[in-house]
């Protein structure tokens, strides 16, 4: 993935705004496809099944990860506190943004429609 920016979004099935913000990570996908922006998605849940329905259902076809609640996994270890949590890679490496909530994903939107190729 070198050479792109990466989203990792921190979200669970369990969570309201989590779940309101997939219409716009949806959008976010689609209209980036032939971009330099490929998204991770790191479901924080306590059932696989869960997590592969919802991904079915709303059809999303960008990388999702599990990270089984309590495990301290993949969300212990960027610190995630929050949900939705974004982290924002650029190509070189460094994270540029990172925030939570579903009203921080706009900040998002603006910072990639002013860098992305």
């Amino acid at each position: 993935m070198k050479g792109n920016y990466l989203l990792f979004d921190f979200w669970g099935t369990w969570c309201d705004p989590c779940r309101e913000t997939t219409p716009y990570l949806k959008n976010l996908y689609a209209s980036t496809k032939d971009k330099n922006l490929k998204i991770i998605g790191i479901a924080y849940d306590r059932s696989l099944q869960s997590v592969r329905s919802y991904l079915h259902n709303e059809k999303i076809g960008w990388i999702n990860l599990f990270d089984e609640r309590d495990s301290h996994g993949i969300c212990e270890k960027f610190m995630v506190q929050a949900f939705p949590t974004f982290i924002l890679v650029a190509p070189n490496g460094k994270i540029v943004l990172r925030g939570s909530g579903k009203d921080y994903f706009s900040t998002i939107q603006r910072y990639l429609a002013e860098h992305l190729k």
